[in-house]
């Protein structure tokens, strides 16, 4: 499809050439004063000519069959009224290299002096078309400005060969953003010049239904194969029921599900065949053998060509129609009374096939009952893979999991067994509540607090997953990666000089700092960082090979490094190795806290982890967080080092 949406009447397809000709009734010839990208016009005879073309390729013989086109002069004189004629027996016999023509009659752009507004779109439509073009999303831009993959080399020589088109600069995008924009302009494709774009599921070269939809769809690359602003053309369906007019049949809101019969129809057309009419009389006297009790539906659809005025009412005479020998059977035999049967018109579709003749039907079906889940036996909370480190801690009973203010968690739950519908509760869902989704279970914060979710089967409890919705605490943090002051040699030489020392971090890695504690302190407590003040200080003593941190006054470098602190809530200092005594040669430390102040030495472990476990140290100095086997508070290294337990949560953030 191009940028027009898709909608033509029901009728023959050797109508569709006759229309084109009609060159002094153009369908549109607007001006756009700035331009943009369009979605075309309903009902455009490009439409018709891609619907055409598609089942004229699909009919054609296998590639090796057909003869190359060749041009051959005119030399049989023909009288004007017979040219129609034959065009049209032509365009229904031969099965030749199809011959396109381009498109003209597109929004041209043009600069305009005397025009008060830029934005102004100006044009000019046949009387039957009502639809103006819509400026296309910003997810069709995207999708179309992008490289997509070349048809591959089978699929390129079935259309090749039948089309007498080269396709090799065709791009097909049929990733996930290609699916968002089809969905976007609510299209199954659709085509910008050499892009062709299809919704999820829809391109399948390799069936019938797919190679027709690509068939339509490179009818458009060459229908658009000039220089020139072009409108992208996508089939879409028309059957939104707001659209419907008045109708005796019902609008479904449900799909059928059960045992049915098909019937179908010709083009345009509600007349039951002599088969037809045999199928539908023993699909009611098998109903009467079964029972004679159970409801039947009956569901009319219209393929999609034509407009909604047209398979709104078609669909539901269809499914008339077979309402009728249903009750009143043409054999003579009872029918099913009426009060067992609901009819519903669907309007068009292309659910059943992208043929149009397979959409043109009535589906009759008879529900069958669905059984109720088993009873579930177990459900277990844990932790969701897609949202690993989101405050979740299985080391207690029951598990916790920390959801801050305003926002969602996730938990997986395993219940078994499989098909078993648990349900789930809040037990204080002023706090948080709680939703089944698919595999597991979401939570939203509403308010600070704490409260349980239940896995229950009936009244049996068979899991418990305690939550805390928690408000934001927000931090600052100063950054002040240090260096001392060189000192020359002293005492003639007997206290030997001493070069000048600094990190050897960069001040650029402040915010990879702050990064690495919002990813452990936020998600697992809700306590948010934000960087302050970042400077580079130099302390104008020399402070030697190790910062020390001693008690001895005289001894003591840790006083002289936080001498230039600032005014956020936590200082770190950056330094070049750190001491926690008068032990220079033993690295017994790599960091050190002191109420709002951490000392924090380039030998750190873990990629940055270790400032990370100091934020517990400085969050928690009312009640300090102790050294623990597991999580953020345990040694350098250790297995879920990354982790926030819930104690420690609580601690820093009650």
């Amino acid at each position: 499809m191009q940028t027009h949406v898709k909608g033509v009447s029901e009728k023959s397809i050797s109508n569709v050439a006759h229309n084109q000709k009609q060159k002094n009734n153009p369908f549109f010839a607007p001006v756009i004063v700035q331009p943009k990208l369009t979605i075309g016009a309903v009902d455009d005879p490009y439409e018709h000519e891609a619907d055409a073309m598609a089942e004229k390729v699909m009919r054609m013989p296998d590639p090796e069959t057909i003869q190359p086109p060749t041009i051959q002069p005119v030399i049989q004189k023909k009288c004007a009224a017979c040219e129609e004629e034959e065009l049209h027996r032509k365009e229904d016999e031969e099965e030749g290299p199809v011959q396109l023509k381009p498109i003209h009659d597109f929004p041209i752009q043009r600069k305009c002096s005397a025009c008060e507004h830029e934005d102004e779109q100006i044009q000019t439509k046949a009387v039957a078309l009502q639809t103006s073009n819509l400026v296309a999303p910003s997810t069709v831009n995207y999708v179309i400005n992008s490289s997509g993959n070349s048809l591959d080399k089978g699929t390129r020589a079935f259309m090749e060969s039948r089309f007498g088109y080269d396709f090799s600069d065709v791009q097909i995008h049929n990733d996930d953003s290609a699916h968002q924009s089809a969905a976007a302009i609510k299209a199954l494709a659709y085509t910008h010049r050499n892009h062709v774009v299809f919704a999820n599921g829809h391109y399948q070269p390799n069936t019938y239904a797919g190679k027709q939809l690509l068939a339509h769809e490179l009818t458009h690359v060459i229908q658009q194969s000039g220089n020139r602003q072009l409108p992208i053309q996508r089939h879409t369906l028309e059957n939104d029921p707001s659209t419907a007019p008045a109708m005796t049949c019902q609008i479904p809101n449900t799909s059928a599900a059960g045992i049915s019969l098909d019937i179908l129809f010709g083009s345009n057309s509600s007349a039951l065949s002599p088969i037809e009419i045999a199928a539908i009389d023993n699909f009611v006297n098998n109903w009467h053998t079964s029972g004679g009790s159970d409801p039947v539906r009956v569901d009319g659809f219209a393929s999609i060509e034509g407009g909604p005025s047209l398979n709104w009412p078609l669909s539901c005479s269809r499914a008339e129609i077979v309402f009728n020998e249903l009750t009143t059977p043409s054999s003579g035999a009872a029918g099913i009374p009426p009060a067992f049967i609901d009819v519903f018109a669907n309007g068009e579709t292309d659910q059943f096939s992208t043929s149009l003749a397979l959409n043109r039907r009535v589906t009759i079906t008879i529900p069958t009952p669905i059984p109720p889940p088993p009873p579930a036996t177990s459900a277990v909370f844990s932790e969701s893979a897609i949202q690993v480190f989101h405050g979740y801690d299985d080391t207690v009973t029951p598990n916790f999991q920390v959801v801050p203010v305003g926002e969602d968690r996730i938990a997986a739950v395993t219940i078994t067994p499989l098909g078993a519908s648990p349900t789930f509760v809040s037990l204080n869902p002023a706090v948080a509540t709680v939703v089944a989704i698919g595999a597991g279970v979401q939570i939203t914060g509403v308010a600070d607090g704490a409260t349980r979710i239940e896995a229950r089967q009936g009244a049996t409890v068979l899991d418990t997953l305690r939550i805390e919705v928690k408000d934001p605490r927000n931090i600052t943090v100063d950054y002040h990666f240090m260096s001392d002051t060189a000192q020359p040699a002293r005492f003639f030489g007997f206290i030997p000089a001493q070069p000048q020392h600094r990190t050897t971090r960069a001040v650029a890695s402040a915010p990879t700092l702050t990064a690495t504690l919002n990813r452990i302190w936020q998600r697992q407590a809700n306590v948010l960082f934000t960087q302050g003040t970042v400077n580079s200080p130099t302390v104008l003593t020399n402070l030697g090979p190790q910062v020390v941190f001693t008690t001895n006054p005289a001894t003591d470098e840790w006083r002289k490094v936080t001498a230039f602190a600032t005014g956020g809530n936590w200082n770190v200092y950056l330094v070049w190795e750190y001491e926690q005594d008068a032990t220079p040669t033993i690295d017994d430390a790599n960091a050190g806290t002191l109420g709002s102040n951490t000392l924090l030495e380039d030998n750190d472990c873990a990629d940055g982890l270790t400032l990370s476990h100091e934020a517990g140290h400085f969050l928690s100095t009312a009640s300090p967080l102790p050294h623990t086997a597991a999580g953020i508070m345990g040694p350098c290294g250790a297995p879920n080092y990354d982790r926030v337990r819930k104690n420690e949560a609580d601690v820093v953030n009650p």
